[in-house]
């Protein structure tokens, strides 16, 4: 660290001191903002090390949801907050160190986030999605400097990986205190149920639910490819199987299941080890499938009070008719909560990324991010990473979990996703870097 760097360090420290002294901010956003200039100060010192603890770290920032600063008339989370601080960070060393990456993913990622910036800057549509489209440019900058320090530092996707089950250790011990406590969500028609839905240090169960599954997928292509004797992250996914279990999230559970059938069917072990594998996962179920049939005994009914299924059918069928009025470009990337609420008298999301996307950007939103997933499931297979048949299975089944959930929405989520997503499209350091083939400078 040279005399400047340790200067703009100093500075920032100060003047974050004095901004908290003066201002006086409550607990949670106090220390938000002191993690926040330390995380500041060390990936000025060390990229890598700054980008590391980002993804460690933004598993717990949701715990601070209910926490807000108003800034120009919006109350912006303190989640939104660290995207925009990953952002400004990210992309200060990347365009300082003249860092241009151009790759298929790279470039579908620019114009759905171009498109989507135009429609939140549309006459007529709600200022509300500039908000969203620092959340999608905080994911782009992820797989940025993902992509580009595993092509630049041996072994850094081991690191990175390391990283993001790391980022599981907090929210599965809150989630335990959960499960033995019964803290978690328990109120309405789950205290009907009896059910005491863990959530951990996410916004919602069905966030908790997926981030599990990543940590899962994640811990299974380090065990194969590193550490098969690992017993310390056996440990970790068994409790990250218990709790997924205990988050009562049917979507979640039907996507692991795909994931893990989906794999079974394609990849190249012997028939003998896929039967015995099947037969070990359905034995290790087979305790909770009354349970489990419970929570799926509801979904066909057309109660909308009981089944989250009819609840979807009635969003989808009421909202639908609206692409018809702005069918290019939609109503902003951002809006279909508002719309909800003006059409249907209900603040709730689609629960169905595509849909969603066709009403806030239009026809041309959409095409461009089913282009970005085209690529980024087509950039998984061409590179042939080590285990890369785990990765592109579970990246396809959570495209496909996104016609029924709003994957697209959880922030947390798809970081770990983009980081995962860069490991496998990236080239491990190794020699001189192909431009031509990389297209990355």
């Amino acid at each position: 660290m040279n005399a400047k760097e340790w200067v703009i360090a100093g500075l920032f420290a100060v003047i974050s001191i004095a901004v908290l002294a003066l201002v006086r901010f409550e607990f949670k956003t106090t220390m938000f903002f002191l993690l926040s200039s330390a995380l500041l100060v060390i990936s000025i010192i060390d990229i890598k090390l700054g980008v590391l603890l980002m993804l460690v770290f933004r598993s717990t920032i949701d715990a601070f949801m209910e926490t807000s600063i108003n800034i120009a008339a919006l109350d912006v989370s303190m989640s939104s907050l660290f995207a925009a601080y990953a952002v400004v960070l990210i992309a200060a060393y990347l365009v300082t160190n003249k860092i241009i990456i151009k790759n298929n993913i790279a470039w579908g990622f620019y114009a759905f986030i171009a498109i989507g910036l135009l429609t939140a800057l549309l006459p007529g549509n709600y200022g509300f999605g500039l908000v969203y489209v620092i959340k999608f440019i905080s994911m782009l900058c992820i797989y940025l400097i993902v992509y580009y320090l595993c092509e630049r530092i041996d072994n850094f996707d081991r690191v990175i990986m390391k990283g993001i089950i790391a980022a599981a250790v907090i929210p599965l011990a809150v989630g335990l205190y959960q499960l033995i406590f019964s803290k978690g969500l328990t109120n309405g028609f789950y205290a009907e149920a009896n059910l005491n839905r863990l959530y951990g240090t996410l916004a919602h169960p069905n966030v908790f639910a997926f981030f599990l599954i990543i940590i899962l997928v994640t811990i299974t292509i380090y065990l194969l490819r590193y550490n098969k004797k690992n017993i310390l992250l056996y440990i970790v996914a068994g409790l990250c199987l218990v709790e997924l279990y205990a988050t009562y999230t049917r979507g979640a559970w039907l996507g692991l299941a795909l994931i893990c059938s989906t794999y079974l069917i394609f990849s190249k072990m012997p028939l003998s080890r896929k039967l015995g594998y099947s037969a070990l996962l359905l034995l290790a179920v087979s305790p909770f499938m009354h349970n489990i049939a419970d929570r799926f005994t509801n979904v066909l009914s057309s109660d909308v009070e009981r089944s989250s299924l009819a609840t979807r059918f009635a969003i989808w069928q009421g909202m639908g008719f609206l692409f018809y009025v702005k069918p290019f470009l939609g109503y902003g990337i951002g809006a279909f909560k508002e719309l909800s609420t003006n059409i249907l008298n209900w603040n709730i999301e689609a629960h169905n990324d595509y849909l969603k996307l066709l009403l806030e950007t239009g026809l041309i939103g959409l095409g461009s991010y089913l282009v970005l997933q085209f690529n980024t499931l087509r950039g998984i297979i061409r590179r042939k990473r080590e285990n890369y048949l785990v990765a592109f299975v579970f990246v396809a089944v959570f495209y496909l979990m996104s016609l029924a959930d709003n994957i697209i929405d959880m922030t947390v989520c798809q970081w770990y996703i983009w980081a995962l997503v860069a490991i496998f499209t990236s080239r491990a350091k190794g020699g001189q870097t192909d431009q031509v083939e990389n297209n990355a400078l």
